[in-house]
């Protein structure tokens, strides 16, 4: 995770899976791909699922 710069609020996994901010299936990503001892910004947070939906699948 970046430092803290921009003084952005920052929040945990559970904080931003259980957020009104994502929809279902975008929490349930987001539960696979941050880690429970980080914290971050909502940008952070948003980048990471951004680009995890970006990559392709290797079938």
């Amino acid at each position: 995770m970046k430092a803290n710069r921009t003084n952005e609020p920052v929040f945990g996994k559970t904080q931003l899976v259980n957020s009104a901010l994502f929809a279902a299936a975008e929490k349930d990503v987001l539960q696979v791909i941050l880690q429970a001892d980080q914290q971050y910004t909502l940008e952070e947070s948003k980048q990471k699922l951004e680009s995890y939906l970006k990559t392709p699948l290797a079938l």
